[in-house]
């Protein structure tokens, strides 16, 4: 910034004065220019005087320059230049004025963001994880402080480089880095996963700077990846419904097992009394088919079986249900069974299995995203409430070798009333495999 200061000699009141009584004299220039509040020493005359004399004259224009460099401790206030011009007349007397000039501040306070990730122009599957880097940059004239930045996908972003000073200041030669994850879900798929960046600061006069922001693309993948385990094309489906009530001996028995789904139910009832039941279960290899409501909400079944019971007499009801889910087929390698030996009781009891992909049949995309979304594979367990006199229990089972060991068991013996809800999820993305003696062909 320059400041240009132009005094003549009508800006010295006494002086004028002092010419108008004696109209012969002119006045000793002196030393013009005494005091600058922002830049004290001396100024540079670019002006040059007519006669040379050295002398201010009546009709004289003197013309001074001092350059001042603005710092960053001025930009948030007006800056005020106070300048002190002297002189002396030809009587030896001083004389002086005073002028200001008040410039007002401006600055440039600007954010640029740059967003990319480690997986641009591929396709991601679910349990895959993106790197997105984000790189900021100061484009104004001023540094900057209290950086922050977001993302409405990335949960935590982590600072990586660029304070070079360690000043917590955003300086303009500096480029900050960040970096944050996402590991794709399932319901990312068939679509792009879209997400935007924001970063914010403030100015050295606590000021926040205008926001900058970035949004990064990435594709994911479609057809390629199943939810859960393929569907058979050509698909079975077995359903059986009883409603009887009577007295006498009973004998029940009922076991399924499905390969393709990793499915293994039994169950088995034998007693004498008086009993009443009402049940039904199905199967069906195609889980868009079964769609039935567990736990309040509408989900694609491949196994389901819903009974109402009650028993009463003088030898106990013996029974005992087992559901599987068989890892060696592609199960999540669980077991759930109940057990029980009663003279008295009623009961109210659910059994739920998913496992394949519901929508692998389809072509319609948009039908078999609903119905991937809706899918809880890998599920089963089972949801009961019963009131007995005798014994009743359940043991719960999901091993997987090296990784976890679950064991949950109850029993109770005696007049109790229950109610239970047992449920084992585990999610169909694949765990990234590495093949034995890698890099030998073999």
């Amino acid at each position: 910034m320059n400041f240009n200061d132009i005094f003549t000699a009508k800006d010295l009141r006494k002086v004028v004065a002092l010419i108008v009584i004696l109209a012969s004299f002119s006045v000793s220039s002196g030393q013009p220019y005494q005091n600058n509040s922002l830049e004290p020493g001396s100024y540079e005359r670019i002006s040059e005087e007519l006669n040379q004399d050295e002398w201010l004259g009546i009709s004289d224009t003197w013309i001074y320059q001092k350059a001042y460099q603005v710092k960053e401790s001025d930009i948030c206030s007006p800056i005020s230049n106070n300048v002190t011009v002297t002189a002396t007349d030809p009587c030896s007397e001083p004389v002086s004025w005073q002028d200001n000039l008040t410039i007002p501040a401006t600055y440039d306070a600007e954010l640029f963001l740059e967003k990319t990730s480690d997986k641009s122009g591929e396709q991601v599957s679910p349990g895959e994880e993106i790197t997105y880097s984000y790189y900021i940059t100061n484009e104004g004239n001023i540094n900057l402080t209290a950086i922050l930045i977001s993302d409405d996908q990335v949960p935590s972003i982590d600072y990586i480089s660029g304070d070079e000073n360690g000043d917590l200041w955003l300086n303009l030669s500096e480029t900050w880095i960040y970096e944050g994850r996402y590991r794709v879900r399932d319901s990312d798929l068939c679509k792009d996963i879209v997400n935007t960046a924001q970063v914010t600061a403030i100015d050295p006069c606590s000021h926040p700077v205008t926001p900058a922001t970035d949004t990064e693309v990435v594709k994911t993948t479609c057809e390629t990846y199943p939810l859960g385990l393929e569907e058979p094309i050509q698909y079975e489906q077995y359903c059986e419904a009883q409603k009887f009530s009577g007295s006498g001996e009973v004998e029940l028995g009922t076991t399924i097992i499905d390969t393709r789904i990793a499915l293994d139910y039994r169950k088995s009832i034998a007693g004498d009394g008086d009993i009443e039941m009402n049940s039904e279960h199905i199967l069906s290899e195609n889980a868009s088919r079964l769609q039935r409501e567990v736990i309040n909400k509408t989900v694609p079944l491949n196994f389901f079986e819903t009974s109402q019971m009650s028993f009463s007499g003088s030898s106990p009801l013996m029974g005992e249900r087992s559901l599987s889910s068989r890892e060696f087929y592609g199960g999540i390698g669980s077991d759930v069974r109940e057990m029980f030996a009663v003279n008295e009781m009623e009961s109210v009891e659910t059994i739920f299995f998913a496992s394949t992909d519901p929508a692998g049949h389809l072509d319609d995309k948009k039908l078999a995203e609903e119905l991937r979304s809706a899918s809880p594979v890998h599920l089963m367990g089972l949801d009961t409430a019963n009131r007995f006199n005798g014994t009743w229990g359940t043991e719960t089972q999901w091993h997987k070798i090296l990784q976890k060991d679950i064991q949950d068991r109850q029993m109770f013996s005696g007049s109790f009333e229950a109610e239970k809800l047992i449920k084992l999820h585990e999610s169909p993305i694949r765990e990234p495999w590495s093949p034995t003696c890698k890099g030998v062909d073999c």
